[in-house]
């Protein structure tokens, strides 16, 4: 893994001299969803270009409202997220309460073909089995065998920034600035090389949302070193 250059700048999409987005320093593929910006594979995109449901976005961002099904990254933007091995840093904002959600919701999620093996960015409750507590940012992954997560601390309510590493032998998760949750393991879970499905919303391209949230960007980097993610993810 590699630390992030310039990481003031990298943390968020740059303004070129005119006032224009352009893609943060480091990265390799980068939706914003307010601005309008896309860029993946090395050029810039249509909002069309990046996810299956353009028609969704608004000036606030991309919204999920209750049950609404889930929206995929297609193109080079889907690409790259499905290569599992990055650092994504995700932009979000929670409109949920504590102890409201009916189940676990997946704000970013990744599956292979026959939906054995998922890994998601996921709202947790920090006590399991009781609903009504303080919920938790966590990364997880689980096969029809196996499964490991990461993650922690209070689940902010409002604007939520999430940096997210994983690639097949770690794991790490920092919210708002906080220190980096870690988590190591020997072997992958089976993802495969490269995930079937990535979307917003859901970890397989028919689920739904149970709760709303409002996607502002999200940016994906090669992995990056554990000490630089509360950098990436300090709301500015």
């Amino acid at each position: 893994m590699r630390g992030l250059c310039f990481l003031g700048a990298c943390a968020s999409a740059q303004l070129t001299a005119s006032g224009a987005p352009e893609l943060p320093e480091g990265a390799v593929a980068h939706s914003d969803f307010v601005a309008g910006y896309h860029y993946a594979g090395g050029a810039a995109r249509a909002v069309a270009d990046v996810i299956s449901a353009p028609e969704r976005v608004t000036g606030a961002g991309l919204p999920f409202v209750y049950d609404d099904p889930a929206v995929a990254m297609i193109g080079a933007l889907g690409d790259a997220v499905k290569t599992v091995s990055w650092t994504i840093l995700i932009k979000f904002t929670n409109q949920i309460a504590d102890g409201t959600a009916p189940w676990v919701p997946y704000i970013l999620g990744l599956s292979n073909e026959d939906d054995s093996s998922e890994l998601g960015l996921k709202i947790l409750p920090n006590s399991p089995g009781n609903p009504a507590t303080t919920y938790q940012v966590a990364l997880g992954e689980y096969n029809d065998t196996d499964s490991r997560s990461c993650g922690g601390g209070a689940f902010p309510a409002g604007e939520t920034w999430v940096a997210l590493t994983r690639t097949d032998t770690h794991f790490a998760v920092s919210t708002n600035g906080e220190s980096a949750f870690t988590d190591s393991d020997p072997a992958s879970l089976s993802l495969g090389s490269v995930a079937y499905f990535a979307g917003f919303g859901s970890y397989e391209p028919f689920g739904t949302s149970p709760i709303p949230f409002t996607v502002k960007s999200i940016t994906v980097y090669p992995p990056q070193d554990d000490a630089d993610l509360p950098a990436l993810s300090a709301l500015s």
